[in-house]
């Protein structure tokens, strides 16, 4: 509070003359006046300026942090999905279904063996099975031999062979059994002859001295007895063998080599 030099009664600031005396004021008072509030005045709009120019550097993170205003309009009303609360905890996972063993079938039974020989000797196991006789097709089984009058013709009782449907090159069919499987031009067949081949038997074709059994040659009288029918995807040959001196019976029983 100033007060008037004067007289010593106070004055307002800004005022010319005393209000108790009446005596004006010194105009230094008065511009001291004047000076303070230009001050505060100054420093008000230097206050103003700081603050709008912190505004303006923090509006770019603000603006940032801010929602959309489509978006939380959106939220309010349900059209905004809301942001799935992630757990601290690790999600299980799921346990693997035990996988099933595999059902193991039972193998499949073999076919039956061809009928059973007059001899003990193997029978030929898993016998391939055909519906017909085809020409160039492989054979095999064994030959048995019983009721001997004489020698024995071939030393042995029980013979594996191989038998052959075959075609010579002038066009004549022929079946022969051998008691090798690697044959050539210089074996000699156990049994031969020419053929009739039909689907399910083939029939002897005999001439003069180009068929025989063992060491014995055919005659017309061997045709029935040596035709040969396919019966359960085997071949069988019932022959009764006679030569000078000695005498046989002979039973084949071939399946289709694989």
């Amino acid at each position: 509070m100033r007060s008037c030099a004067i007289c010593g009664a106070p004055v307002e600031r800004g005022d010319t003359v005393c209000a108790h005396c009446g005596c004006p004021l010194p105009e230094e008072e008065r511009r001291g006046g004047r000076d303070r509030g230009l001050k505060i005045a100054i420093a008000a709009v230097a206050f103003l300026w700081l603050l709008t120019a912190g505004l303006w550097m923090l509006w770019p993170r603000l603006s940032q942090a801010a929602p959309d205003r489509e978006q939380a309009k959106g939220a309010l009303s349900g059209g905004l999905a809301p942001s799935p609360i992630v757990s601290a905890e690790p999600t299980p996972e799921p346990t693997p279904e035990p996988t099933p063993e595999p059902t193991v079938e039972a193998a499949p039974s073999l076919p039956p063996s061809p009928a059973a020989a007059p001899s003990s000797a193997p029978e030929p196991d898993s016998p391939k099975t055909v519906e017909k006789l085809e020409l160039f097709s492989w054979w095999w089984g064994y030959l048995f031999l019983n009721d001997f009058q004489g020698e024995n013709p071939v030393g042995k009782d029980v013979v594996q062979v191989w038998g052959y449907i075959g075609y010579t090159t002038d066009q004549r069919a022929f079946f022969e059994i051998y008691d090798q499987r690697d044959v050539n031009d210089d074996t000699i067949p156990l049994i031969s002859f020419y053929a009739e081949l039909y689907d399910d038997h083939l029939v002897p074709v005999i001439g003069s001295r180009d068929a025989w059994v063992l060491d014995r040659f055919l005659d017309q009288s061997d045709v029935e007895p040596l035709t040969l029918y396919l019966r359960e995807g085997n071949l069988k040959l019932s022959y009764h063998y006679e030569a000078e001196g000695q005498s046989c019976d002979l039973f084949c029983m071939l399946v289709p080599e694989d």
